[in-house]
């Protein structure tokens, strides 16, 4: 469960909650720019900021801002050895700024949270476009939730500025837009994992990816394997009629990753040529080295280039020395969370 759909369950039971959010991190820090927690009347919280000294303290000013009539404040913590971070414990020589949003039941902000639950339902791009500049000078902020897909999207002015940011950058992020500070909150950055294949591998690999915070749809020619029994924590499962085709069925964009496990040498064959012609960010293909210079040496009989070939992840994952299914899934994860992070 995301954070907004945790405080919408709070506010749906008429609880108060803050939301706190790293806005900023200058130098190094535990958490990147997006990082949440909920923290709710009864000070029971979720999500992190990177734990630490720097967590207990936002959650303490949380707590204390719950009962009040403020809306929004941020908060710094410098964790430079020496000045603020000696104080807190802290040694890893950064600067980190925290947004405190305070949300009460009210049906407009019930709204806004049900529209982006609707929003992340269709798997479309957007964002939180919150305007800081209000937070000084009447302690609130000003939350907007902009879609990609949407061009009456709400500031409609910002639309074109906010995403033509995010087509060099997937991290949330402040941004100065005609002299105003804003928070950008890039909520669709996880990416899309598409498992060709439901044996052994793809089970481990289908709930780490999930937890790592990818959407993991699963596609495999046998219904016995693919179903979400097996896997609980897929958004999507496919049964597909023909490896040969299974993009005619999934959209792949640039911001999908390809995992290709299928249970034949031919299959893996199939999904790789179309994968090629895909704008998937990653295709990775588990294999043995006789393995991949057989399916190579085919598809450049087709026309597939060296060059294209050589962007494939093959052997997939990263060198960790696994051997189990487990293993295998974990530097697969590695390696797709470090594509992510590039």
């Amino acid at each position: 469960m995301n954070l907004e759909t945790q405080l919408l369950s709070l506010l749906d039971k008429g609880q108060r909650a803050v939301l706190i959010t790293v806005i900023d991190k200058q130098g190094s820090g535990p958490r990147q720019p997006g990082a949440k927690i909920v923290v709710a009347e009864d000070g029971t919280f979720w999500g992190t900021i990177g734990g630490g000294r720097v967590e207990n303290l936002a959650i303490s000013v949380a707590k204390n801002f719950l009962p009040g009539s403020t809306r929004a404040a941020i908060s710094h913590f410098d964790l430079q050895p020496g000045h603020e971070g000696e104080k807190i414990d802290m040694l890893c020589g950064g600067r980190v700024s925290l947004l405190f949003e305070l949300f009460t039941p009210d049906p407009p902000t019930k709204r806004l949270l049900k529209e982006f639950q609707e929003l992340l339902a269709t798997a479309s791009k957007g964002v939180w476009a919150i305007d800081l500049s209000l937070v000084e000078s009447e302690g609130k902020a000003q939350r907007h939730l902009v879609a990609r897909a949407d061009p009456q999207s709400q500031p409609a002015a910002l639309q074109e500025q906010i995403f033509s940011y995010l087509r060099g950058a997937r991290s949330s992020c402040l941004l100065e837009i005609d002299g105003a500070s804003w928070f950008i909150d890039n909520f669709t950055a996880g990416g899309q994992v598409v498992l060709a294949g439901a044996g052994h591998i793809a089970l481990a690999l289908a709930g780490l990816a999930h937890a790592a915070g990818f959407d993991v749809v699963v596609c495999d020619d046998r219904a016995e394997f693919a179903n979400s029994a097996r896997f609980p924590k897929a958004s999507e499962i496919r049964v597909v009629a023909d490896f040969a085709r299974i993009f005619s069925q999934i959209p792949v964009t640039n911001d999908s990753y390809i995992v290709i496990l299928t249970h034949g040498h031919v299959y893996d064959q199939h999904v790789l040529q179309q994968a090629l012609q895909t704008e998937a960010r990653y295709i990775g293909m588990i294999g043995s080295r006789r393995k991949k210079e057989t399916i190579y040496a085919n598809l450049r009989e087709t026309g597939i280039s060296p060059q294209q070939l050589q962007a494939v992840h093959c052997p997939i994952g990263l060198a960790i020395g696994a051997e189990s299914p487990f293993e295998i899934a974990v530097s697969i994860v590695a390696e797709l969370i470090k594509k992510r992070a590039e």
